[in-house]
């Protein structure tokens, strides 16, 4: 657990982070840190109950693979439903967000490129001749 919070403490915070915690199947209270579609720290649990433990690590791997696939599509707080039951995610960090106030001739540009580099933009316009989607 101890590396958890190492971990934690070197995340630039400026991005997005998911924690997820596996709340029901076979890996029940598995624990993972993804930042980027890329799993960062993991602990895996696994049922003691199982028949053959050995057959359920696939399944695991198969569940590790569907979250950093789906990463930019986890809730920022919420239930994901994967392929091997329900996870608990929550964002850590921020994501860059802009806010661009007027929809006039500056804004335009600007806005183009703030999608080139991938930020969500949101532009504020209270004029009906500037406020159509660029």
């Amino acid at each position: 657990m101890q590396e958890y919070y190492k971990t934690l403490r070197h995340l630039d915070m400026d991005s997005k982070h998911i924690a997820a915690a596996v709340t029901e199947g076979a890996f029940a209270g598995s624990r993972l840190l993804l930042a980027g579609g890329t799993i960062l720290w993991e602990s895996a649990v696994l049922d003691h109950t199982l028949q053959q433990p050995a057959q359920a690590l696939p399944e695991y791997e198969a569940l590790k693979k569907e979250l950093a696939a789906q990463f930019w599509k986890l809730p920022g707080c919420g239930i994901y439903q994967s392929c091997s039951g329900s996870v608990y995610c929550e964002a850590l960090g921020r994501e860059k967000k802009l806010v661009i106030c007027g929809g006039g001739h500056v804004s335009i540009p600007l806005l183009r490129i703030c999608r080139m580099m991938g930020y969500p933009v949101t532009v504020l316009e209270d004029r009906p001749k500037f406020a159509g989607n660029a």
